[in-house]
């Protein structure tokens, strides 16, 4: 959870890629639409999503019959356990919105925690790791090459923002805010 905020979180076993998907609460129902979200999203890029493994939380216990449907088997760990390969990617996905935080020269709004979290996640996949050799878990599984040459600013970088259509002639075209997020296809960044 990011605040009060649920979110479904999947890590891909071969490459460590994450996917993260917001909830609307963690009720079975939105649980189950999310595995759908998930499982398209990944069936775009040629994997089956066969097997789920989980925590044991009650509202995916319920959901275990949809999924089934779904062609996903679930496997939950033991009771009072959690899932290791999730778990310690959301302990890398802290620590690094720890430093993040840190790193700032204000105190960001915690509104503005969930795209911090998005940023991260995105980072993250965009890295080199021990299961991916010299390639990014991001590369691999979309087979799309990104050197990250336009990523010229961090997150909660102050910037200008260019505006090309000011409210009237005499306003400045440009104002300050802060980069809160990026979009990895049309290399765009959005602002607070």
């Amino acid at each position: 959870n990011i605040g009060i905020i649920p979110n479904l979180m999947s890590v891909e076993e071969n490459t460590g890629y994450i996917l993260n998907i917001q909830l609307k609460s963690k009720t079975s129902e939105n649980i189950i639409e999310a595995v759908k979200t998930l499982k398209g999203w990944y069936s775009t890029y040629k994997i089956d999503v066969k097997v789920l493994h989980t925590d044991r939380e009650s509202s995916i216990g319920k959901a275990e019959g949809e999924l089934n449907k779904l062609g996903i088997r679930l496997v939950r760990v033991s009771a009072g356990t959690h899932e290791k390969q999730c778990e310690r990617h959301v302990r890398t996905i802290r620590n690094r919105i720890r430093c993040t935080l840190f790193n700032l020269p204000y105190r960001l709004p915690s509104f503005l925690y969930q795209y911090l979290y998005k940023w991260v996640i995105t980072s993250n996949n965009m890295m080199v790791n021990n299961k991916t050799g010299l390639i990014s878990p991001q590369e691999i599984i979309t087979e799309k090459t990104n050197d990250g040459s336009y990523l010229r600013a961090a997150f909660g970088s102050i910037a200008f923002f260019y505006d090309p259509n000011p409210k009237n002639g005499m306003a400045p075209r440009s104002s300050i805010g802060i980069v809160i997020a990026r979009e990895n296809e049309s290399r765009a960044v959005s602002a607070y």
